[in-house]
């Protein structure tokens, strides 16, 4: 379902913007600046952490990063190209030996969105409201599971605390995904709340309990709230 929203947000923005550009040249205006960063919160579709069949936890991590504003002249559209470091991952929902304690995944990336930005309308060029939409680029920079500190299977220690899902080639690096977010502006001073997600698949193996399980093609959803500040 969300996978379908965003796809049709994405098409939407794109016609919109087809329809506005088509046929005249488009000054671009003054360049701005936004630098901004909040809290994240995420999980792994068709995923179990741990076993197959769990729901998993959402996992709160961090979004930082920014972005360059291309005001196309006499339009309502902005070409909003950005780079954010991006927490992601899950937790898994239910413990099935007591006692012990909680596997998880978490991951972070280099997030590229190519976002074009909508202004909704604005009250007295003070206050002023925003709809961006777009398709991003992501490249993994590291994924861990972990069980707090624990050894991750007691049976075969040989796996240790840690296991890097890069490295040992369970995971995939890259990602391409679709976006969609809703921004407050008052003067320099911004509020924006939105959600990201997978398009491509994002795991390249399963490797079973006490691990993680797959039933599907495993995606990230993530959504998040930032604050920021544009110059």
């Amino acid at each position: 379902m969300t996978m379908n929203i965003l796809k049709n947000l994405f098409l939407a923005a794109s016609a919109m913007f087809a329809l506005t550009t088509v046929g005249q040249a488009q000054e671009l205006g003054k360049l701005r600046y936004r630098v901004e960063g909040g809290v994240a919160f995420s999980r792994i579709t068709s995923l179990g952490v741990h076993h197959n069949g769990d729901t998993g936890a959402y996992l709160t991590n961090f979004r930082a990063g920014g972005s360059v504003v291309l005001p196309f002249e006499e339009t309502i559209f902005s070409f909003t190209p950005g780079l954010y470091v991006v927490g992601r991952g899950e937790s898994q929902g239910t413990i099935l030996e007591p006692g012990t304690k909680k596997v998880r995944i978490q991951s972070y990336a280099l997030q590229l969105p190519l976002d074009m930005s909508f202004r909704l309308f604005s009250l007295n060029d003070t206050h002023r409201f925003f709809l961006n939409v777009g398709p991003y680029f992501a490249y993994g920079l590291s994924a861990k599971l972990t069980r707090g500190g624990d050894l991750l299977n007691p049976e075969k220690s040989s796996l240790g605390t840690s296991l890097d899902l890069y490295q040992n080639g369970y995971f995939k690096r890259f990602e391409f995904g679709v976006g969609a977010s809703l921004m407050y502006q008052y003067q320099h001073v911004y509020l924006r709340g939105g959600i990201d997600a997978s398009i491509t698949g994002q795991v390249k193996q399963n490797v079973g309990r006490p691990l993680y399980e797959i039933a599907g093609t495993p995606r990230y959803v993530t959504s998040y709230i930032t604050l920021g500040y544009e110059f």
